[in-house]
């Protein structure tokens, strides 16, 4: 536990070299342990070594039904890789693992995507929101994409049941706010996240003189 303690400060405070050296002696003491691998990993991956990442993942992977984020963080890495393949084989395993939870339909998505499937990454986005309608990580991922299409009228239908949702940033309350309703303008201006955040932003700050 100590050593474990030490190695995730270590990595929050970016001291990289003596996180991988405590998490890679870990993995050695502890060899059924998932966290030190999937740690390093983390770490390799954000230093840019990402064959270096793979290997550690490839090796988690291979074990008998890994934890899902294995596959999910082994798949998410395959893909940056522009290994699509390998990438959506990791994301069939889990699936067949009897893993249906919203990250799945996101990396689906997100693979999809990478290939410039817009149809497919919006079919699996939307077979998510069938499986799980209030999973935020879907909904952020729908609105992203109708900003990005610039749909705000769709946007702003996603946002009529809640005007303040979880997942809503400042550029998506702005594509969508023409087509919003006065009292929706007003639960977001009285949103915390306007209050603590949003309020010094531009593009309501002049409109609104506050």
């Amino acid at each position: 536990p100590q050593l474990i303690a030490r190695a995730r400060w270590r990595q929050s405070r970016f001291d990289f070299s003596e996180a991988l050296a405590l998490l890679k002696q870990l993995e050695s003491e502890y060899p059924l342990s998932v966290e030190p691998g999937s740690r390093r990993a983390e770490v390799l991956r954000g230093q840019g070594r990402w064959s270096e990442a793979a290997d550690v993942f490839r090796r988690l992977a291979s074990e008998e039904r890994p934890p899902p984020i294995v596959r999910l963080d082994y798949a998410d890495l395959l893909r940056r890789m522009g290994l699509r393949a390998e990438a959506g084989h990791q994301l069939d395993l889990l699936h067949a693992e009897g893993f249906d939870e919203p990250e799945f339909y996101v990396r689906e998505a997100l693979l999809a995507e990478s290939s410039d499937l817009k149809d497919r990454a919006n079919g699996w986005i939307e077979r998510g929101l069938a499986a799980h309608p209030e999973a935020p990580a879907l909904l952020a991922f729908k609105a992203a994409r109708l900003a990005r299409e610039q749909q705000p009228e769709e946007l702003a239908r996603l946002l009529a049941k809640n005007a303040t949702p979880s997942w809503l940033e400042p550029e998506l309350a702005a594509a969508a706010w023409p087509y919003l309703s006065v009292e929706q303008h007003k639960e977001i201006l009285n949103s915390s996240q306007w209050w603590f955040t949003w309020r010094w932003l531009p593009w309501v700050r002049l409109n609104t003189h506050s």
